[in-house]
């Protein structure tokens, strides 16, 4: 998995840990790391993650669920691609 989705995940998981979910919880994400803070500016510029000021956050749970249905249907996408190349690959060489 690259380390940019792990980096969301991570930022994601604090945020689902602290029970940050709705607007009111926010929580401060202090100490992150380079990629954890890019990450931050990803989620945050999708809309999955709002920033209700001051440092504080919050996870928008309709959104991330979006984006982790996006990103699977994506990868089952390619998944199917490569076993259809796969076997017509193997099609071609056996005529």
């Amino acid at each position: 998995m690259p380390d940019r989705f792990i980096a969301e995940r991570r930022v994601c998981e604090r945020l689902l840990q602290a029970n940050a979910v709705c607007p009111g919880s926010g929580r401060q994400l202090g100490d992150l790391r380079a990629g954890e803070q890019r990450a931050l500016r990803r989620l945050i510029d999708s809309g999955v993650i709002r920033d209700e000021g001051e440092g504080r956050y919050y996870l928008y749970a309709p959104a991330y669920v979006a984006l982790r249905r996006h990103r699977r249907q994506r990868i089952l996408l390619a998944l199917l691609f490569a076993v259809l190349a796969l076997a017509l690959t193997t099609l071609a060489f056996h005529l």
